[in-house]
This record gives C-alpha cells, structure tokens and sequence, in this order.
C-alpha cells in the first residue's frame, strides 16, 4: 500500500524534463561557462517550473495531468528555435510561433484527454526523465573533474620543464595582452587591403620589437593559451590528440600553466582580465580583475541558452538589461580600461597580468560591435570591413594603454602584444586535407610586439612563435635554462576536418605552408 501511495504521488520527472536541455546545452558547452552559472540557471528553471506545475495543479486538479503538461510546455518551448528555424523564409515568425503554440496545445489535449491511466503513464516518464537527465549529467561531472583536478608540474618536451631558480630580486612586471585573431601585417595588406605600418611605426618609437616573421604553434584560441603558457606542444593528455579534443582538460592546462608556477615560485602574483565568454573564468589566476556585476556579465549560461534554444533569446536583446554585453564590444572596452589601471594598483609583489581581449575578433552573431572610433555601431555584412574597424579601435586603444603602462610603472615592464592566431577569412584553390593553404597561413601567421628593457629584444629570432616566448623570457631575465624547441605551427580544426582516410582530426601540420 505504502509503495502504491509513493507511485501515485511520486512526480518529479516535470522538473527533470525542465532540466534536461539546459544540461545538454552545457554539456556540450560547459568549458566556456563556470559551474556556478549551471546552478544558477537550474534554480531559474526549477523555480519556473514549480510555478507552473503548481499552477496547473491547481487549475486541472490533477496532479498527474499537470505534471504531464508541464512537461510538455517546456520541453515545446525550449525546442521552439530548433522547429521554428526551420520556418524561416517561409512563414512570417509571428504566424509561425502561433500555429507551432496551437499544434503543441492540440497534441497536449489529446495526451491529456485519451491517457487513462495517468499514474502509471508517470511512473514510465520519471523513469525515462531520469534516464535522459543520466547522460548529460554524467558527462558534465567527468568534464568538471578534468576541469578542475590537479596537475602534475613539469613535463618533458625535448626542453625539459623544471623548477629553475633565476633571480628574484627586481623583478619587472609582465604583461601577456592576447589580441584575438589580430591578423600578421602581411596578411592585412594580401588579404585586407589595409597598411598597419603607422601602428608599427608608433610602437616601434616606443621601444617595441615588431616579430617580422611571427607565427602561432596552433591555430585556435585555448590550444594557442595551453600551448603558450605551458611553453610547450600538447599532448593527448592534455585534452588534445590528432582524433579528439577535450576543451575542459585544456582549460584546466591553461589554469594550472608552468608560466604562472615559474613565476609563482619568485614571488609574483598572478592576474587574469578576460572578456567575452573567458571574463566569466580567472584561469587559476591570484587576482580576477573583473566585475560581473558589470551589464555584459549578464550574459552568462541561462541567456546563452535561452538565445540559442528558444525563439525569445533575439526578443531578450532588446530588453535594458541585456542592451549591452559581451556581443556589443562593451566587454572589450571595459577591459582595456581594467587594464589601464593595472599599474595603479601598486601592488606589493611583482605582477604577471594575462589579458584576453575579443578584438579585433569581430563577434558575428551580435546586432552590433565596435567601429573605428569604439563606438558601438550596426553590424555590416561584409564582415571584413567590421574585422578592420575593430581592429583600428583596437589599435588606439593599444596604445592608451601601453601609454599608462610605461609612465605609470615605477621600473620597465616587460609588455607582450601577441594574437592567438591570425584571421583567415580568405580562401583559395590549393589545398592541403581539404584545407585551403591561404586560410590556414592567415590563421596561423599572428602578430606579436615586444617590449622588452635591458636588451631583452636581442635573444628574440625574427620567426618567434609562443612555444618558444617565455623559455627566452625567462632565460635572459631569470637565469633559466630552457632549451628552444622546434617552431612548429598547425592549423586547428574546431569541429573536426576529415583527413585522407575520412577520419575526423582536430589538427593538421602546416609548418611549412605558414613559414614566410
């Protein structure tokens, strides 16, 4: 009798349909959002759901028909961007949103109306709704546990990682400023139409070191950040083998990285300035220089995937509190301008400052991005003309910045300009595995300036890629004994690229194709 009550009022599986897209979403996202925003945005949707499941309960004075409906409303709405999608060009999306509500209705009375056994009609869903909830939910704790679990220090790559023990004493501050996919100046000029000489010119009279023949080891940002920071190429146990890629074991590289340990073993303290998604990480940084109470932070999981997966996401934009974020260039703004205070801080230890910034980077599913004066103007079809005015408000906003730093700091800095990868918009007929050889020389030729005092430019070759930056860095100003290792550059496939064999590979050798 007991076990009968517990199957007749036993109801959770609303709630756990409720659940299940946002969880798949993450699941297959999880690396660009924290884990306190999953909880957040669960709270959002189970509170929603009691809501409306105590609602109808009340309404339909069932409790078996209103979970039923639940269900069903939140499972239609959380699918409406996928169904309705497909409608676009052929109905107007008023109509289309109307008539995809009256065919959710009708099937959702004739559930209802000829179900006559609904207990047992809800024992089988809590049972499929666990089963469903079971899958996500399993990859996103092994994701989180290769996210966030230790790592051993010091792998053995031709030139060994050890612990060195340099010099400690007057230590500079360094900044490490990524610019996403800021494109080498030849590329500019083949592809763009654009001479960034005055740019150049002016770091040069700064005292900058432009690397002529600058190349990255890999082609896409958080390998580029693992590769860089770990000076080193990665691993199958670092997330990344020629068949799979496993973005969280990379972002777990990136926050446990050998540049931050090095430094942190000679006193220095860590900070990380993010923006776009990567504002919302601190990659194992001492200090997160950030606000998330800031308009754009807002954007974080919940809005992600409202935009993605139901037809309200574009409505939402409109709203006050979504009209500016990481999609509209304020993101990018707001950390040149954290940056610019930096050296203000007058912080007690010796710092090393690693900035992302989403520029020139053109952010293509925002209404709006930066223009060349940064100010935020309509998005343009002709995306190439929206990457250069980017990258023109980049560039002056590169040198406020790199203008507070030098008479700001109280000893010269070390400051490091460098792209994570070039921009490949180009294409072209030759091809090495189905990859334009233009598109990947674009991406995988980069731009990299280096300020660097006390003579620092000197040990700095003309063909310089990441692998290679903090091993001289750190042999000329700490002592250290890092071997150089080979520069090595390849293109990386996000989604897989189909090799020869038709086997799906995330990354392909064109070292020689992107030499100069």
């Amino acid at each position: 009798m007991a076990l009968q009550n517990i199957r007749k009022y036993l109801v959770f599986y609303p709630f756990l349909f409720a659940a299940y897209p946002l969880l798949f979403f993450y699941s297959r996202n999880e690396w660009l959002f924290p884990a306190q925003d999953l909880l957040y945005a669960l709270a959002i949707i189970f509170a929603a759901a009691s809501i409306m499941f105590g609602l109808l309960a009340l309404i339909l004075r069932n409790v078996h028909a209103a979970a039923i409906a639940t269900s069903a409303v939140f499972l239609a709405f959380f699918s409406s961007e996928a169904i309705l999608g497909q409608t676009q060009g052929f109905i107007k999306p008023r109509y289309a949103i109307v008539i995809y509500a009256l065919l959710v209705c009708a099937a959702l009375y004739f559930i209802l109306r000829y179900t006559n056994d609904k207990i047992r009609f809800s024992f089988i869903l809590n049972a499929v709704a666990v089963f469903l909830i079971a899958l996500p939910a399993f990859d996103i704790s092994l994701d989180l546990y290769l996210m966030y679990q230790p790592r051993q220090s010091g792998q053995n790559q031709n030139g060994q990682i050890t612990n060195h023990e340099g010099s400690k004493s007057e230590s500079p501050d360094i900044y490490y400023i990524i610019l996403d996919a800021y494109a080498h100046a030849d590329t500019l000029k083949e592809y763009f139409g654009f001479d960034n000489t005055p740019f150049y010119e002016t770091l040069s009279s700064k005292g900058f070191y432009i690397v002529p023949e600058s190349r990255t080891n890999y082609g896409y940002t958080i390998t580029s950040f693992a590769s860089s920071l770990n000076m080193r190429y990665l691993s199958d146990d670092d997330g990344l083998s020629e068949y799979a890629m496993r973005r969280t074991k990379l972002i777990n590289l990136i926050s446990n990285n050998e540049v931050y340990k090095f430094l942190k073993d000679r006193g220095y303290t860590t900070i990380f300035i993010g923006s776009g998604f990567f504002a919302r990480h601190n990659f194992g940084a001492d200090l997160s220089v950030g606000d998330l109470s800031a308009p754009f932070a807002q954007k974080g999981l919940l809005f992600s995937f409202l935009n993605s997966a139901t037809f309200v996401g574009r409505a939402l934009e409109k709203l006050p509190i979504f009209s500016v974020g990481p999609g509209y260039g304020d993101d990018v703004l707001y950390t040149f301008d954290r940056l610019k205070k930096i050296p203000s801080l007058n912080m007690k230890k010796p710092s090393f400052i690693f900035v992302h910034i989403v520029a020139p980077h053109p952010d293509y599913d925002a209404p709006y991005d930066l223009g060349v004066d940064c100010d935020r103007v309509p998005m343009k079809t002709d995306i190439s003309r929206v990457y250069l005015d980017k990258l023109i408000c980049a560039n002056k906003k590169i040198m406020e910045v790199v203008d507070e730093i030098l008479a700001q700091s109280s000893s010269p800095p070390i400051i490091i300009l460098q792209s994570d990868h070039g921009q490949g918009y180009t294409n072209g007929n030759e091809t090495v595995n189905g990859i334009s050889i233009n598109l990947a020389r674009a991406t995988l030729r980069n731009f990299t300036a280096l300020y660097l005092p006390d003579g620092g430019q000197e040990v700095i070759p003309p063909d310089l890629t990441p692998v290679n930056l903090f091993r001289l860095i750190f042999n000329h100003y700490f002592g250290s004994d890092y071997e150089l290792l080979e520069d090595k550059s390849y293109y990386v496939c996000e989604l897989g690229c189909p090799d020869t064999e038709g086997k799906s590979r995330f990354f392909f050798d064109f070292t020689e194709e992107a030499k100069f």
